[in-house]
């Protein structure tokens, strides 16, 4: 999909669709206003007869009968204009790219939302809205129509923040690309080899540490959880340097779990394929690696993927195990499927021992967080109060929202065991269990500055949203790039 920006008057576009954004119960815009007097109060008329109100994501399509340069006048719903936030601009875009799909059009223009957001900002959801609604998986699906290209304006744009928006949503895209992969292609060795295209791609510096090398690093955490099967696990470390030389790196830490049947602690077999996201940290990784490097961001930045797939075998990992991981902790074992935590603590071991600005962890960690927060917000919690505003800000701004939650010596007492230095599992009963696990993540990050995003409601969704197909969303790609940028 093209996406560019065009200086036309929304009178004289040339388009086979012109989209417009509608607030309910505010009318319509001066814009809209000269539209509608061209086509006899046409759009007018509609309202009042309530056959378009402007509800949230509502459409409604007017032929304009030669009348006009665009064929059609599209209309999308934005809800109320006082509960407006800039998030509604992508699903007003995500609206009119579903629409021009549905008529098979080949060139839709969008005209800006009336708001108190800078063009800048719009010009930039926009894009990303756009180029958001376009993705479909389709890697495995037989074709027998040629896509159809669809050309995208947006009038009166800014060329810049609108480039930056598809780099953005292209970048997301890439990450639910990886995400939506069968496990059998999506292994620990598929997402190594991918590391090492983009390094050679954007000229990152990658290595990745395969079983011998994690076993002389004494990384027996990521080693105990891959074990049971026979792909292998891996430790992937992409660098990019962006920022002055001295300046300290932000590090990015990614679970990596290419298929999780929950180890000997096995899974139901409910919604097992959807197992294959668990991956989505480090999917993440990679997407927001591709946005700093392609944007020429001025910072360091580290991004660690710890990967691996739990399977049960006879080599596997044992509930009543105790790890001795890469900064020496302990953990005692009580369920194999509280793997992501295991995995994590040699990567945060390791990444400890840099001198960071910041350590950030993206994970599908808990399914707690999923009763929590649902699907709107992933969970936040951290040591760095400044870094979590900033990173809070961060998503309200992309829409890729976060929720602080309370990291109280509680939930730290909860993970402590009596036979090792800590237990992955806080409560049999699953009591507070998104926070008990950021409390274990916590024993491994040492006195560096941390935040932990737990993505598990929110990196896939078995329903379609405005600007989102089923699938991987790359939740965490947005607001982490976002917060890069503030920092």
């Amino acid at each position: 999909m093209k996406v560019n920006v065009s200086s036309e008057g929304s009178d004289r576009v040339k388009a086979d669709i012109l989209a417009f954004a509608v607030y309910e119960g505010s009318g319509i815009s001066k814009d809209l206003q000269k539209i509608d007097s061209s086509l006899g109060s046409a759009i007018s008329k509609a309202i009042k007869l309530k056959r378009f109100s402007g509800k949230h994501g509502e459409t409604y399509m007017l032929q304009t009968y030669g009348k006009l340069s665009a064929e059609c006048i599209l209309l999308v719903g934005m809800g109320k204009k006082e509960t407006f936030e800039l998030d509604h601009v992508r699903k007003y875009a995500g609206a009119s790219i579903c629409s021009a799909k549905v008529m098979k059009a080949k060139s839709l223009a969008i005209s800006m939302p009336s708001c108190k957001e800078k063009v800048s900002d719009v010009s930039h959801a926009l894009a990303e809205g756009c180029v958001l609604a376009d993705y479909v998986f389709d890697d495995y699906v037989t074709k027998e129509e040629t896509p159809n290209n669809l050309a995208v304006s947006i009038l009166s744009g800014d060329k810049k923040s609108i480039d930056y928006g598809v780099l953005v949503a292209e970048s997301i895209n890439y990450t639910r690309k990886l995400q939506n992969f069968p496990p059998a292609v999506a292994t620990p060795a598929y997402l190594a080899s991918e590391a090492q295209r983009m390094g050679k791609e954007l000229k990152l510096n990658v290595s990745v540490l395969g079983k011998k090398e994690l076993e002389k690093k004494g990384m027996n955490g990521i080693l105990a959880v891959g074990k049971g099967s026979v792909n292998g696990p891996r430790l992937i470390q992409l660098e990019y340097n962006g920022g002055k030389k001295g300046d300290k790196p932000i590090i990015l830490v990614g679970k990596g779990i290419t298929f999780d049947t929950g180890g000997i602690s096995i899974k139901p077999s409910r919604a097992l394929d959807e197992m294959k996201f668990d991956m989505s940290g480090a999917a993440a990784v990679l997407g927001i690696m591709r946005i700093a490097a392609k944007s020429a961001l001025k910072k360091n930045i580290i991004g660690l993927m710890a990967c691996a797939e739990n399977r049960p075998s006879a080599s596997a990992y044992l509930p009543g195990d105790i790890i001795k991981t890469y900064n020496k902790k302990t953990i005692e074992v009580l369920n194999t499927d509280a793997e992501g935590r295991v995995v994590l603590s040699d990567a945060l071991g390791y990444a400890a021992e840099m001198k960071s600005e910041i350590i950030v962890d993206i994970a599908t960690l808990t399914g707690a967080v999923v009763v929590a927060l649902g699907s709107t917000y992933s969970g936040m919690v951290g040591n760095s109060q400044r870094h979590m505003d900033l990173m809070r800000k961060a998503g309200e701004k992309t829409g890729d929202k976060v929720w602080q939650m309370p990291l109280h010596e509680d939930y730290r007492e909860m993970v402590k065991s009596k036979i090792a230095d800590v237990k992955n599992i806080g409560s049999a009963k699953g009591e507070a269990g998104s926070l008990t696990g950021a409390a274990f993540l916590e024993a491994f990050v040492g006195n560096s500055k941390w935040i932990h995003l737990d993505i598990a409601g929110t990196a896939w969704t078995t329903e379609p949203k405005p600007y989102f197909g089923l699938g991987g969303t790359g939740a965490g790609v947005h607001v982490i790039a976002e917060f890069l940028r503030t920092l």
